[in-house]
């Protein structure tokens, strides 16, 4: 996903978690902080999040810079032991694509 496409809110999907690097006092929105996409309104170029302690927000996905989005994927190495991870959508990230929820305080670490 672009930058430019990251401002449409028809290019998320329902699941999706969004990191915010920059944040946003306006929409409540902390720096650093994680969310997960609930709802999505393309008529109105809206998304509804649920932040990482529950609260839900719904703001204009134009409105805010400094935004990652990832869509989280279970990787299976044998039978009883899986993974969870996150791809990145914005950017090439590696070779795989797969980024580790290693960060304690995300909603996805295990």
């Amino acid at each position: 996903m672009t930058g430019a496409d990251r401002a449409w809110a028809n290019h998320y999907d329902i699941g999706d978690v969004v990191r915010y690097s920059r944040g946003s006092k306006a929409a409540g929105i902390e720096a650093g902080s994680y969310a997960t996409v609930a709802a999505i309104n393309p008529s109105q170029n809206q998304l509804a999040v649920q932040k990482e302690f529950g609260e839900s927000i719904t703001y204009d996905p134009r409105r805010l810079t400094g935004v990652s989005v990832y869509r989280e994927a279970i990787h299976d190495f044998a039978v009883g032991i899986a993974y969870s991870s996150l791809l990145q959508r914005n950017r090439s990230v590696s070779p795989t694509g797969i980024l580790p929820s290693s960060n304690p305080s995300h909603p996805m670490a295990a």
